[in-house]
């Protein structure tokens, strides 16, 4: 154990540490838990199938923003804690869209890509400055979701060089949601 009490850094090392790798999996498993126990008690398949329709999880943490309770927690630190927040958060998104990627093997020579899905690529592509290919993509969905981890790693870039980012929520949420409903 600790001799003495940690520093809010020290604090906040650990509680990133904790977002980052541990609850993750814990929350996966509390999701599969409901779902069993949702099925085993004659719940409907349509909320089953619906993750926005879940119960949602929110988590809070007080270190790095006890501005008036601790005396070391200034502005510098609050500001600190968020940015070290935020990019856990990004880091944690990369690595889930990532694994998606690898997962998504639909091939568009044997399906019908719908049109949703090849706008929404066209427009990340614009956005993040690449070249436009006409062709269609072997694997659109796989395409989609790489183009998202490329935009996360931008940003990723700008806040760990100490840059304020852009990247909304909704620059994730919305094309995502388009390769949910297009799969």
């Amino acid at each position: 154990g600790r001799s003495r009490k940690p520093t809010v850094v020290e604090e906040l090392d650990d509680i990133c540490q904790f977002l980052e790798e541990v609850f993750p999996a814990a929350v996966s498993a509390v999701d599969a838990r409901f779902l069993q126990a949702w099925a085993a008690n004659g719940g409907s398949d349509e909320l089953a199938t619906d993750p926005q329709r879940w119960p949602r999880w929110r988590f809070g943490t007080w270190v790095g923003g006890d501005r008036d309770g601790h005396g070391g927690v200034t502005a510098r630190v609050t500001h600190l804690t968020l940015r070290r927040l935020r990019i856990g958060a990004l880091r944690l998104q990369r690595r889930t869209i990532a694994e998606l990627a690898e997962r998504l093997v639909l091939n568009a020579q044997l399906i019908d890509v719908p049109s949703e899905l090849t706008v929404e690529i066209r427009r990340q592509r614009i956005s993040q400055g690449l070249e436009q290919d006409e062709a269609v993509e072997e694997h659109p969905w796989r395409t989609l979701c790489r183009l998202l981890v490329r935009r996360i790693d931008a940003e990723l870039q700008v806040l760990e060089a100490g840059g304020d980012g852009t990247l909304r929520s909704q620059d994730l949420r919305h094309p995502l949601a388009i390769c949910s409903r297009t799969l």
